[in-house]
C-alpha cells in the first residue's frame, strides 16, 4: 500500500473488523483503487475463528460493521 493511501484514508481506529471496513470504503471513495489478492489463511491451531465461533458472535460482529459503515457513509 502507498503511504498517501494509508493517509488519506486512515479512520478512527477502533476495532479490527470495523478498521478495515471504514478504511476500504473511505479508499474507494477517495478515488483509490483497491486490488483483492486471494488468500486461503490456514486453519488455526485451535481450530476456532474468532469472527464466526458461533452464529450468536458473527451476527452480533455483522451488526457491529453494518453499524460503522452506516456511520462512515453519514460521517460526510
Amino acid at each position: 500500500m502507498k503511504r498517501d493511501v494509508l493517509l488519506d484514508a486512515v479512520p478512527i481506529a477502533s476495532g479490527h473488523g470495523e478498521f478495515m471496513v471504514e478504511f476500504l470504503y473511505r479508499a474507494e471513495i477517495n478515488g483509490n483503487k483497491i486490488l483483492e489478492i486471494p488468500y486461503t489463511h490456514p486453519i488455526d491451531i485451535e481450530g476456532n475463528s474468532k469472527s464466526f465461533p458461533n452464529l450468536s458472535k458473527f451476527l452480533l460482529f455483522g451488526f457491529f460493521y453494518v453499524l460503522r459503515l452506516l456511520q462512515t457513509i453519514f460521517r460526510r
